[in-house]
């Protein structure tokens, strides 16, 4: 039995090891592997243990994590691993994602004696995520210096920033990109993005802070999908923000805390835009009124998805009168109704639904569903899916 057991491990691993796919992705602990490498009786250097295991990956294009955990005592050398590492992999590598190369905020002298930004060559690189080890625990600016090193990439498309950068003096190759997402930007820097990036297709804003002039607008003609979320603290500055910006092309919106938004600086924002927009997301948690945002619902005539998220308001009770008893039909081409914690009871949803049915016996509305776990909601996680739903709902469905 023994024998069998290791002929099958055997056979197992030269499976494994001749199969260069399995070997494309790795997401290491820097500190832990360098700790282990350290403690063998060959010692060896973390950097050249990982890039032996991405070379089995062949000509595959490699997915590529490093992880810096916060804590860890940094000297003026701390990193120089890192980066001979990214050297060994910058002509193979087509997603990396960098966490925790400072740990705090570091002036560019603290390195630069001591540590080689000469910008490597990434000509595959597609995706790129740098931010700090982990966000909100301490200082997230990202220095110059390291965003410099992947100035080279031809390709760079997707990128996350997951600290604070001023967007004109960081050498990235802006114009090239198709999908951004940035944390704690002002909204001048979010704007000066906007500019660099006329190739822009979806963004996602958390910001910082707000401005004290009124910016030049911007009107980017190829933006589809825009999220904004609060700050660190909670705060909101999306009215500023929204008055500069015209998005003729844009398809979804998300606002997470849409009472921070006034429903004047929006509808000016929709009617400028006349965007053909599908899916839209609100949450008008406290204080708006629905009657001063009915104003914006007609001039969102192309909806199709709309998510009303949040409790405590009169918002969603108003929207569901105006929904199914309104004279002028409210969002026509709506077919899927979401509720987050709805204040309104099911009996008054499901009423409201029939009743839309009476009005237009022709409409496209399916199906609205009511929501009561709206925490596992996630609106932005890397270029991964922006919306987790819970399993906790109902649904009312329209009978043919």
């Amino acid at each position: 039995m023994p024998s069998t057991k290791f002929r099958t491990a055997k056979k197992w691993r030269q499976i494994a090891l001749s199969t260069p796919q399995l070997w494309a992705s790795l997401d290491i602990d820097v500190v832990q592997l360098g700790k282990r490498m350290s403690h063998r009786r060959r010692p060896v250097q973390w950097f050249n243990q990982a890039a032996s295991w991405l070379h089995r990956a062949g000509s595959h294009p490699l997915s590529v994590t490093l992880r810096h955990p916060p804590g860890e005592e940094e000297t003026k050398t701390t990193f120089q691993s890192d980066l001979t590492f990214l050297r060994q992999i910058s002509d193979r590598v087509e997603r990396l994602e960098v966490h925790g190369l400072e740990q705090e905020r570091r002036e560019l002298s603290f390195y630069s004696n001591s540590l080689d930004f000469t910008p490597g060559s990434f000509p595959l690189l597609r995706t790129l995520v740098f931010g700090p080890g982990n966000i909100g625990e301490f200082d997230n600016g990202l220095s110059d210096c390291w965003l410099g090193f992947f100035s080279d990439a031809p390709r760079l498309c997707e990128l996350a920033l997951l600290g604070e950068v001023v967007i004109a003096s960081t050498p990235l190759p802006w114009h090239q990109l198709t999908k951004f997402i940035g944390y704690d930007l002002s909204i001048d820097d979010c704007l000066e993005l906007l500019r660099l990036a006329p190739d822009l297709e979806e963004c996602t804003f958390r910001i910082q802070s707000p401005i004290t002039l009124t910016p030049p607008p911007v009107i980017h003609t190829n933006m589809k999908s825009l999220i904004l979320l609060p700050d660190s603290e909670g705060e909101c500055w999306f009215d500023s923000l929204m008055a500069a910006l015209t998005l003729p092309a844009l398809e979804t919106l998300t606002l997470t805390i849409s009472d921070m938004c006034a429903s004047s600086v929006f509808e000016a924002f929709l009617s400028r835009s006349s965007a053909p927009l599908r899916h839209v997301l609100i949450t008008p948690n406290h204080g708006p009124e629905f009657a001063d945002w009915s104003g914006c619902f007609h001039l969102m005539p192309d909806l199709e998805h709309l998510d009303i998220a949040y409790e405590e308001s009169q918002f969603q009770a108003d929207f569901i009168t105006a929904f199914g008893t309104s004279e002028e039909l409210l969002l026509p081409q709506l077919r899927h109704l979401n509720f987050y914690r709805p204040t309104a009871r099911l009996t008054e949803v499901s009423s409201a639904v029939a009743q839309r049915k009476i009005l237009d016996p022709e409409g496209k509305l399916q199906a609205a569903n009511v929501l009561w776990e709206p925490e596992d909601m996630v609106f932005c996680n890397s270029f991964q899916s922006s919306k987790n739903v819970s399993n906790k709902s109902y649904m009312i469905k329209l009978q043919d």
